[in-house]
């Protein structure tokens, strides 16, 4: 009886609070284009209370009824803006900041401190953009690598290693849709175009609830919309590629279109070895190409419903051929993902706000190998040549429905929560033989499947002027084919603000990954496979503590930042064997792998950012350790992971000298990666034959790498146009990626072995320009 009581006591109390307050709620958009402000802040003036617009720009706030109220809404490179508002019912707001000046813009490229947590990095697009790129391919993803506590793989690799974790352990979103593979020109470019992306979201810990299925870390992008008052393009041609852009209003500006493509002209370089390849006069053909597309479109149906679909492609293609009196050779190497989603918001009554996603997202790898083979002498009756062909190949592929619900409590507290189910298809071995000499055809096709279920509830609440909590809880079942796993999820992280300046915050997150992926190449080959989790094979799991700390001096021009984290992992799989497998559908793939492993990563993260007139910085240092522990490995001792890498120190500075000339320098240094080198070397019958150790028992050089780069913006013609040049490697310090032993004879009978480094990146130069389609208005 008493426990009843205590409940409608405490329901009268929450529902009298209720009816004295209102909910503000709408979106924060671009003056001039219209296009949606992700991460915007909305601040309560004479509180520290204030929220961060979603990935639609939508904001929801309560506020007192018939009570002046003051917001201070704020955007890297916008005016910020005060409403002043007073009222006793729901009101809906439609926000627009004014942009500052270009110039402007691309100096202060901070983001707001106000809302920001540990554990979490919000980057300002044009600020990942500024650091000099290889080939003058600005690269958001490679400058990730530049921030704490996230390690890009050593140069020639397609991979981002997020506090010791591995590439797979990274959920990379675009628009809510999965990308599995985020890399092109074995892994020296990403596949996203920074032109065609608004915002990044990057999350190493303190991961919420909504976010599932990956250990590491989430990745979240959302792409640009297009401006919704008029028509804009772009064209940027560079050494290897170039990329185009066109935007513009649809139906009067209920909705905009964005379109971006890029594509890369290496085969151009080649056409002369390939056109005397084709004539009979050259031996040799080399081609490659690549390109990526981004597509989106959005339409306002009405002032509370509002549609988005979102289409992604890319694609990487190498060719190589080569002959001789009597063979000819043909290599031919593809892969790519495609992405599309569509989204559905509604802004309900009381601030409520609905979000439904479909989106589907493919991988896919496909190697063949041919050759024709001229026959000395035919036998009567047998044919002159005799043609072979390998074709192996793997695909992922990931089908998914989510629903999601925003909930505005009280002014303090909120609750989020959603419901999502998947289908998760897995080709992971596919191959094809042919052989003309015996019209035999033998194909092997390998197909699984994984159904996914998840659900998800976070609490967020406020109290007093310094403390902020929130609590999350995802359950997660995932079905295979013999198999089921549950995984209950917990999250939560406690902030206090405030205390003398600095701001502590401690989070704790449970996580777990029901797919696998196994790479058989260290040098940046996209040769993927993916694998589910089945009966034999259960889903890693992992939990993480992480504690930090911040402190911003009074004007903000500095911010200093540290964090700790300690992060356990289980039911890790990897190869067996030392020596690295390619897989094949012969093969029994479940017993090949050591299953059952055991991960242990910590790491001290600290940054400093300046920003001063017209100097513009950041110093990045992580100290950082990552094992792994196998019973099938190592005799079951404890070894370092191939991502482990204990110092990463990198700079960053910008320097605006004026108006059309900006400058730019990075320099970086990694411990080198761990790899397993060869204890010794038989010079066998057949060739040398090499005897491996411990696992991981050697590492490469450390890698150090200074890079400059220079921007001139001008308008000509009423069209701004920029040129961008620079160097990477500047001082042409070969970073060694893979060892290669040999066997050197001293004499006769005496002989050592020694490893050759072999580096991919010289000093290169780089140069690349811009401008606009349409003039200037």
């Amino acid at each position: 009886m008493k426990k009843n009581i205590a409940f409608l006591i405490a329901f009268f109390i929450l529902g009298s609070l209720s009816a004295q307050q209102i909910t503000l709620s709408g979106f924060v958009e671009d003056k001039s284009s219209a296009e949606r402000l992700v991460s915007a802040t909305v601040q309560l003036l004479g509180t520290t209370q204030g929220v961060i617009t979603n990935n639609f720009g939508y904001f929801s706030v309560k506020v007192k009824s018939n009570e002046k109220t003051s917001l201070l809404i704020s955007y890297t490179g916008f005016e910020p803006q005060q409403i002043d508002f007073s009222g006793q019912n729901d009101s809906s707001l439609v926000i627009s900041l004014s942009p500052i000046t270009l110039q402007e813009v691309e100096v202060k490229a901070s983001r707001p401190q106000h809302g920001q947590q540990l554990g979490k990095l919000s980057p300002h697009v044009a600020k990942l953009q500024e650091a000099p790129a290889i080939m003058g391919e600005k690269d958001i993803i490679k400058s990730m690598a530049l921030l704490p506590g996230i390690t890009g793989g050593q140069e020639g690799t397609a991979a981002l290693y997020v506090r010791g974790g591995s590439p797979d352990q990274n959920l990379f979103l675009l628009d809510d849709a999965v990308i599995f593979n985020p890399f092109h020109l074995f892994g020296l470019v990403s596949t996203f175009n920074g032109d065609a992306i608004k915002n990044v979201d990057i999350y190493k810990g303190n991961f919420p609830a909504r976010y599932g299925g990956r250990l590491s870390s989430v990745i979240d992008m959302t792409m640009r919309e297009g401006n919704r008052n008029e028509t804009e393009g772009k064209l940027d041609v560079g050494i290897i590629s170039s990329k185009g852009q066109i935007e513009g209003p649809v139906d009067d500006g209920c909705g905009s279109y964005f379109l971006s493509a890029r594509s890369s002209y290496l085969n151009l370089l080649t056409l002369p070895f390939n056109i005397a390849y084709r004539l009979g006069t050259g031996d040799y053909r080399f081609n490659y190409w690549l390109y990526d597309i981004n597509a989106k479109i959005n339409y306002k149906f009405s002032d509370t419903d509002h549609i988005y679909l979102s289409l992604y492609n890319s694609n990487d293609t190498w060719q190589v051929g080569e002959r001789s009196d009597r063979l000819t050779t043909a290599f031919n190497l593809n892969w790519g993902n495609t992405v599309a989603s569509l989204r559905h918001n509604k802004k309900l009554r009381k601030g409520l706000f609905w979000k439904n996603t479909l989106s589907y997202s493919t991988y896919r790898y496909q190697s063949d190998i041919s050759n024709i083979i001229s026959i000395e002498d035919p036998e009567p009756g047998q044919e002159a040549t005799e043609e072979n062909s390998n074709e192996v190949g793997s695909s992922v592929s990931d089908s998914r429905l989510k629903t999601e619900l925003f909930i505005p409590i009280y002014k303090w507290i909120d609750i989020s929560a959603g419901l999502e189910a998947a289908y998760l298809g897995f080709k992971p071995f596919v191959s094809e033989v042919k052989n003309s000499s015996t019209d035999q055809t033998s194909i092997n096709r390998q197909v699984l499947g994984g159904q996914e279920v998840a659900a998800y509830m976070q609490t967020n609440f406020e109290w007093g002027k310094y403390w902020s909590m929130s609590t999350g809880f995802r359950y997660v079942n995932f079905f295979v084919e013999g198999a089921n796993y549950q995984s209950p999820e917990y999250r939560f992280n406690i902030n206090r603000e405030g205390l003398k300046g600095w701001n502590w915050s401690l989070a704790y997150a449970k996580t777990s990954q029901f797919l696998h992926l196994l790479n058989a190449n260290s040098v940046g080959l996209p040769n993927d496979v993916w694998l589910p989790s089945t009966q034999l094979i259960p889903p890693s799991r992992a939990s993480q503590t992480s504690l930090g700390f911040s402190k911003s001096s009074k004007n903000r021009s500095i911010t200093f930042s540290s964090e700790a984290y300690i992060r356990n992992m289980t039911s890790l799989i990897d190869y067996s064997r030392s020596s690295l497998l390619q897989l094949s559908p012969s093969l029994d793939w479940e017993n090949e792998l050591a299953t059952n492993g055991m991960g242990f990563a910590y790491g001290f993260e600290n940054m400093i950012t300046l920003d001063y007139k017209n100097w513009d910085a950041w110093v990045s240092y992580t100290w950082a350790r990552s094992e792994r522990k196998f019973l099938e490995i190592n005799e079951g001792d404890w070894y370092p992971s191939s991502f482990d890498k204990t110092h990463d120190l990198s700079v960053m500075v910008n320097y605006d000298l004026n108006a059309s000339w900006k400058f730019n320098a990075v320099w970086n240094f990694q411990t080198g990666r761990p790899f397993t080198a060869p204890i010794a070397i038989i010079d066998g019958e057949w060739g040398d034959y090499m005897i491996y150790g411990d696992r991981n028992n050697a590492r490469l050089p450390a890698f150090h790498r200074l890079d400059l780069g220079a921007t001139y913006s001008f308008e000509k013609k009423g069209r701004d146009r920029t040129w961008s040049f620079g160097v990477i490697n500047a001082y042409n310090h070969i970073n060694p990626n893979v060892f290669a032993p040999e066997l050197l004879y001293l004499d006769e009978e005496n002989s050592y072995t020694n490893y050759r480094g072999i580096g991919f990146i010289p000093v290169l130069p780089y140069v690349s320009f811009g401008m606009n389609l349409f003039k200037n208005k």
